[in-house]
């Protein structure tokens, strides 16, 4: 799960940490072009590491990420990838959405990409309803990937035209028993990650199901119909409409707390106040600009100064990435906007505890 490899990389620390990121790409002959990146990546890296430390000292770390690299098959890209690589740690993730190729040496690895994917920006889940089979998809945008663990896909105990009970009561009655177990099984998904879901189905399916659902505020939106042979690509392009509707209640939602916050004294707006703030553990609610990043480095106050060169020895890449792990390592909650969206806060803001 994303939100658990988002916790393992956030608990590592340490100089250098190496972050390494790619738009990837599914199908021939795009992704012939996807390892040639990787490794003029991989050589900046390895370019930025030995300006600052001997081959001894750099070795660990460009050794696991050519291994990693060594390791890919080129031909299952999804759209993006991410290596990530210290003295003693190494994790590669595939990322199901584009990214910006961009190669990070830090305290922390960049996580901000992983922080973006997690919120609700973009992640959601779509259930395909049957009356006898049930399958979950993960969503990111209009991308849709079959989930096949947390006993999904889920089916009924019989076939068409088998075992199946001819009494039409016993069928009703089986049908709401399978639909009660599939719902039980979301439950305990949405424990570990609670992610909004789409139901999609026929009008009687999805009545009946939602009759048995106990946690009815997990379904956002319906999408009505016989989906039964959609594929993924197409069905993703019907559900992502009706969360990106939903996202945009969301988002002004989120502002009306930051105005509320604003008006009560309870917040911070611009880089240098909410980088403070954020590390005392004070932040309730981030919101940042999609498009923004800024490389700093600390003065003696520990004070983030911006610099033009994020590239540079010893300068954090992104301090809007340094602010959301802080903000969620003390239990706020961080969401991206559209840029624009906070050019009153100099681009970022910070609702506070106190």
């Amino acid at each position: 799960m994303l939100k658990e490899t988002l916790k393992e990389l956030m608990a590592v620390e340490g100089y250098p940490c190496v972050s390494v990121l790619l738009p990837t790409h599914r199908t021939f002959p795009d992704n012939q072009q996807d390892p040639i990146l990787l490794k003029n990546l991989i050589k900046e890296v390895e370019d930025r590491l030995l300006a600052e430390f001997n081959k001894r000292e750099a070795g660990p770390i460009l050794g696991y990420l050519n291994l990693m690299a060594e390791s890919i098959d080129h031909n299952y890209n999804l759209d993006g990838l991410a290596l990530y690589a210290s003295k003693d740690y190494a994790r590669k993730v595939a990322l199901p959405f584009t990214v910006k190729a961009r190669t990070v040496v830090d305290n922390t690895f960049a996580t901000r990409d992983l922080i973006l994917a997690f919120n609700r920006s973009v992640h959601y889940y779509v259930l395909v309803l049957t009356s006898e089979e049930a399958r979950l998809f993960d969503g990111y945008r209009e991308t849709l990937y079959p989930i096949r663990h947390g006993g999904f896909p889920i089916s009924t105990f019989y076939k068409k035209g088998s075992t199946a009970p001819k009494n039409a009561g016993a069928r009703e009655n089986q049908v709401k028993e399978f639909f009660n177990r599939t719902d039980k099984l979301m439950q305990q998904i949405y424990k570990s990650e609670s992610l909004p879901v789409v139901l999609v189905g026929t009008d009687r399916n999805v009545a009946t199901y939602l009759e048995m659902a106990d946690q009815k505020a997990m379904y956002v939106a319906n999408l009505h119909g016989n989906h039964d042979h959609t594929t993924p690509h197409d069905l993703g392009r019907m559900t992502w409409p009706l969360v990106s509707e939903l996202l945009a209640h969301y988002r002004l939602g989120l502002l009306e707390t930051m105005k509320s916050a604003v008006s009560a004294g309870k917040s911070a707006s611009g880089l240098t106040e909410v980088w403070r703030m954020a590390h005392e553990g004070r932040g309730e609610l981030l919101l940042a600009e999609e498009g923004y990043s800024q490389g700093v480095i600390l003065d003696e106050n520990n004070t983030p100064i911006p610099v033009p060169d994020p590239s540079a020895p010893r300068v954090i890449d992104d301090a809007v990435d340094e602010i959301a792990e802080a903000v969620i390592r003390f239990g706020g909650q961080v969401a991206f906007v559209p840029d624009g969206t906070l050019d009153k806060h100099d681009r970022i803001a910070l609702a506070l505890r106190y």
